[in-house]
């Protein structure tokens, strides 16, 4: 209570009674339940019973105040009031400040408020029991007054709230709280002037709050309400309300607008949920009361409305709310005397609001008084043609009148004036005689309030996530952006449905950078829907953005919006594939969803510096693959414990033993980290293709190649290199198994359609069966999907090789642009085709080339067996197979099928060396 009796000092009160609830509402230890000022703002200046306010509101307790201000002065006494029995359970002390000392105050009354209640405080909680959104007193002051003149609900109201909100904002350029509901503030006051601006400031504001605190629910609150109310856009309003909610539970604002979101969709049921949980929390709101009618007027459930309405409406007599919905429950029960009598209450005290004049000439046209509808036409012509309603209304009346074609014309300009309660076309019972004209779908498609995949088929059969848009385009961001993405592919990959194809990260990795084209995209990738996304890192802050888009006619068919810290990216990604899961309509098991989001960490830091491991393990450079194994030591002194980390270790040692470094030098690290990968987790398949990769290279122990490729392919299919099925076709290939290994290679490529490492290793394989147009067409195929892959090259210069065609072979082995071009693998080609080509010369030029380079670099071996045996060479060309056995180049496993190798197999000391490594004749 203001005893001063100095109207300056009534936003003081409000904010001591607010920051007393909201602290009380924030304590971790809490054991009763708090009422937000909302609930009990109605009771102001009216000399109430406790015991009464205790029964209205579910409480055993009220605090009571009182507040004197000279000057700067303040003395503020409060009593603890048993709400059942009426005794003073506390009488507080006198507390004394300044205004400059406001927060400081509010401090110690929160705190001793709390202990009197029996509440046992945190520490931090003890030293500050206020959530303070700014240290600059001036600041908080001007936000609290222009938090007293938002509640007025008027236009001018809002006025002087911006006013003072941006005062605060320009003593204190970090005060999130007052952008926040300067965005609210813009928000309502659209509802009185059409300004396209108050629709960009509204979410300029609310952006700048997120900006400035991504935690900050009431943020997510202004930008969800704007929206919803001024753009329309239901689905990012939802995104931003839901967020709102896993923020702050108990935000009633929130649950009563996500509620509306719901709503507009036809989900009345689960609307009602949401605004009785709202009313729960705060239950004398009269904002949420109003929903909760207005929710039951959506369902049918007029009585109930009625009751609502009445309920709202004994809240606070003043607020509208309560006598539209009561009217349109008298109309809907055609009860149409009572009807008209509240809407015309409801004009007086409203000065005649155009959504009120369109309710009530609604009524009069389905009521049959047709020149009394009309008057409330004409009235309803004299307001400026721009204001806000004025479309909806004009439309409700011709509705009522029966005017179809005035009716939609008016809707359609009530959509393009962006006006707010269109949005409510699909539930609300006024609309229903327009239900089954061709427009009336036709408007809710415009609101993107029919699912198109509704209507055809529901299943979503494929789909493929691309990298998601690093926004603002930070470089040490990049494999985040990158590995959000991936998780999302991982995650549904371990669904395992048979029914669902999803496209690994190296097929959409090549989409990269570009602009969505999703139709294009869709068609290339063969799927039905896309995943696109946007990550923006600052600091710790991360705000992500997800869609799924449906590749038939690119419309986007849910997107959601997510804010968390960097360390809560674990939560986050889990959260983030759960809801792209349902959308998907997966309808998850149990053991579906625990494989949707199974961690192989619990460590935030573990898990990011195994996501930039592998951002750079898929460069395949040597220098991406010892980063790589630098993060992933990293990730494992975090977590010792982390399979996933071991599994990927031993996969950069294997790559780099193969491809740069000779296995004999990496495969036994390779091999100790793929064990203790196992001994954690024995279902990991990377850790089980990898080890089965060592087996068949190093080892030539066929049985436990076999058998590790086999396990890896069994416990996840859906992965197309290290899942298996190109090594297992790699495997089959060594035994001489030709059409298999081609079957297996082609399933790992059909998996990954656009990677051009599938269609190199189906080049190798056409290669090996003496295919060579195939192998041609599968090369090229890979150079365009990679022009920067050296490997598809050898296979092609290979295939026109063997087809006679050497001067095609020297271009694409030695001419134009080939960053491969002095790998030995290469140079081992260029010097067979100069070889075949009858070129003796230049094939020992090379040849000599490698031998030196054999003195000092591993993976020279064989290829020069290669140029040996094509020079007819035999001798020199076993010695130095015999090298290559030695050194365990992984080529040597293929010499069965190598067709550089034909003039070799009929001599007795190829039989040895298959002997020599057991493969059979």
């Amino acid at each position: 209570m203001n005893v001063t009796g100095d109207p300056k000092a009534e936003p003081l009160c409000d904010t001591i009674a607010e920051e007393i609830s909201s602290s009380l509402a924030r304590i971790r230890e809490r054991k009763i339940k708090v009422r937000p000022i909302t609930s009990t703002i109605h009771y102001k200046g009216k000399n109430v019973d406790p015991t009464i306010v205790g029964k209205e509101l579910e409480v055993q307790a009220v605090i009571t105040g009182r507040l004197r201000k000279d000057g700067n002065s303040l003395t503020i006494r409060l009593e603890l009031v048993d709400a059942r029995k009426n005794d003073v359970l506390w009488p507080s002390k006198e507390y004394k400040g300044n205004l400059d000392e406001i927060l400081i105050l509010q401090d110690e009354i929160a705190r001793d408020v709390a202990l009197n209640l029996g509440l046992r405080l945190t520490g931090d909680e003890e030293k500050q029991p206020t959530r303070r959104y700014t240290n600059d007193a001036g600041a908080y002051l001007l936000f609290r007054d222009g938090r007293y003149h938002w509640e007025k609900g008027t236009p001018e109201g809002m006025d002087l709230a911006i006013k003072r909100f941006q005062a605060a904002i320009d003593k204190d350029r970090n005060f999130a709280l007052a952008y926040a509901w300067k965005a609210h503030a813009y928000v309502v006051l659209s509802r009185f002037r059409a300004d396209d601006q108050n629709r960009s400031r509204a979410k300029e504001s609310a952006g700048q709050a997120l900006l400035l605190d991504p935690n900050l629910a009431e943020g997510h609150v202004a930008l969800g309400a704007a929206l919803l109310y001024l753009d329309l856009d239901w689905r990012q309003a939802q995104s931003e309300l839901r967020q709102a909610l896993v923020l702050d539970p108990r935000n009633s604002n929130a649950h009563h607008l996500y509620g509306y979101t719901l709503a507009a969709t036809g989900k009345i049921k689960d609307a009602i949920a949401q605004i009785e949980q709202g009313i729960k929390d705060d239950p004398r709101y009269v904002m949420v009361n109003g929903a909760l009618a207005r929710a039951y007027l959506w369902d049918k459930r007029y009585q109930d409305a009625l009751s609502q309405a009445r309920k709202t409406m004994e809240i606070s007599p003043t607020q509208l709310v309560g006598q539209a919905i009561l009217g349109s429950a008298h109309t809907q029960l055609r009860q149409y005397e009572e009807a008209v009598t509240t809407f015309q209450e409801a004009l007086t005290l409203s000065k005649r609001h155009p959504l009120i004049l369109g309710l009530l000439g609604y009524t009069y046209g389905i009521a049959g008084k047709r020149l009394e509808a009309e008057r409330v036409l004409k009235q309803l012509q004299e307001l400026p043609v721009n204001r806000p309603y004025l479309a909806t209304s004009m439309a409700a009346v011709y509705t009522g009148l029966g005017d179809k074609d005035q009716a939609f014309h008016w809707l359609d300009e009530a959509w393009r004036n962006r006006d707010s309660w269109i949005i409510f076309l699909k539930v609300d019972p006024q609309w229903e005689s327009l239900g089954k004209d061709p427009r009336f779908d036709q408007m809710l498609e415009r609101l993107d309030l029919i699912d198109k995949r509704a209507a055809g088929d529901q299943a979503i059969h494929s789909v493929a996530v691309l990298p998601f848009e690093n926004v603002g385009g930070d470089p040490n961001t990049e494999f985040l952006s990158d590995g959000v993405a991936d998780q999302i592919i991982n995650s549904l990959s371990q669904v395992r449905r048979k029914d669902l194809k999803v496209r690994p990260f190296t097929s959409v990795a090549r989409y990269k950078g570009k602009k969505p084209d999703v139709p294009t995209f869709g068609q290339e990738l063969h799927v039905d829907v896309i995943v696109t996304g946007k990550l923006h890192q600052q600091g710790d802050d991360l705000t992500i953005n997800v869609a799924l888009v449906d590749v038939r006619d690119d419309s986007q068919f849910w997107g959601d919006t997510y804010h968390a810290k960097l360390g809560a990216i674990l939560d986050l990604q889990d959260r983030i594939a759960r809801e792209v899961a349902a959308h998907l309509r997966l309808q998850l098991s149990g053991e579906e969803d625990k494989r949707l989001t199974k961690r192989y960490t619990e460590d935030p830091e573990a898990y990011l510096l195994y996501r930039e491991a592998m951002y750079h393990f898929n460069k395949l450079t040597p220098q991406g693959l010892e980063t790589s194994i630098d993060y992933c030591q990293r990730a494992l002194r975090k977590d010792p414990n982390y399979a996933l980390a071991c599994a990927t270790l031993g996969r950069c040692y294997v790559a780099l033993g193969s491809i740069h470094q000779g296995p004999s030098k990496t495969y036994p690290k390779a091999r100790e980290y793929l064990a203790k990968a196992l001994e954690i987790d024995k279902a990991l398949p990377e850790a089980h293709s990898a080890l089965g990769v060592i087996h068949m290279f190093h080892d030539w122990n066929w049985a436990a190649a076999k058998r590790e490729l086999k396990q890896g392919i069994d416990l996840d299919s859906s992965v197309p290199s290290w899942g298996g099925f190109a090594y297992y076709g790699f495997y089959l290939a060594a035994m001489g198994r030709l059409p298999e290994a081609l079957d297996n290679i082609r399933r790992g490529q059909e998996l990954d359609p656009l990677a051009a490492a599938p269609r190199d290793q189906l080049a190798q394989c056409y290669n090996w069966m003496g295919q060579y147009d195939h192998a041609i067409e599968e090369a090229q195929k890979a150079l365009e999907l990679d022009p920067n892959l050296f490997m598809p090259r050898r296979h092609l210069g290979l295939a026109y090789t063997q087809k006679g065609m050497y001067e095609k072979a020297l271009d694409v082995l030695d001419k134009g642009p080939n960053p491969g071009k002095g790998h030995p693998w290469i140079r081992g080609v260029l010097g067979y085709a100069h070889a075949k080509a009858g070129q003796t010369v230049e094939a020992r030029r090379v040849l000599e080339e490698l031998k030196k380079l054999a003195e000092s670099r591993y993976g020279c071996a064989f290829p020069i067996v290669r140029i040996h045996a094509g020079l007819g060479e035999k001798d020199q060309a076993f010695e130095w197979l015999r090298k290559a056995c030695d050194e365990k180049d992984p080529h040597v496993i293929w010499i069965k099928v190598d067709p550089t190798l034909e003039n070799l197999r009929s001599d007795s000391r190829f039989i040895q060396i298959l002997k020599d490594m057991d493969l059979p004749p």
